[in-house]
C-alpha cells in the first residue's frame, strides 16, 4: 500500500483550479502475487514501490483533469500496466478544495482489476 503520495495536479472544475493547480494526495492498494518475492527476497519479484510512486506522479502531472474521477482512472490504468499487479484501488484526495471553504477534503476512490 502507498499512502499519502503528494503530487501537484491541475485537476478541478473551475478554470482557476485547472490553471493554478493544487496538491492532491494519492493512496494505492495493489494486489500482487507475492509468492516469488517472499521466497526470493528480491525486488524484481514484486512491485518497486518507489518506481510506482514516480509513475503515479508522472500520470498526475502530465495532463489536466476536470474531475478527480478521471485522474483516478488514469492512475489505475497506468498501475495495471505493471505485469505483477492484478488489482488496484486508488483514492485521490483534494485537501481544502477552494470551492467549499467548510470542507476539509474531497475524495474519490475506485477499484480496477486486470482484464484476463
Amino acid at each position: 500500500m502507498v499512502s499519502g503520495l503528494a503530487l501537484f495536479s491541475h485537476c478541478g472544475v473551475t478554470p482557476e483550479e485547472r490553471v493554478v493547480g493544487q496538491r492532491v494526495l494519492v493512496d494505492l492498494e495493489v494486489v500482487v502475487n507475492l509468492g516469488d518475492a517472499a521466497r526470493r527476497g528480491e525486488l524484481d519479484a514484486t512491485v518497486d514501490y518507489a518506481d510506482l510512486c514516480r509513475q503515479v506522479i508522472e500520470v498526475g502531472t502530465a495532463s489536466r483533469h476536470t474531475l478527480l474521477e478521471a485522474l483516478a482512472i488514469d492512475v489505475a490504468e497506468a498501475v495495471l500496466l505493471r505485469p505483477r499487479v492484478r488489482e488496484v484501488r486508488v483514492r485521490i484526495t483534494k485537501p481544502h478544495p477552494p470551492i467549499a471553504p467548510d470542507v476539509g477534503a474531497f475524495s474519490v476512490e475506485i477499484a480496477r482489476c486486470r482484464a484476463e
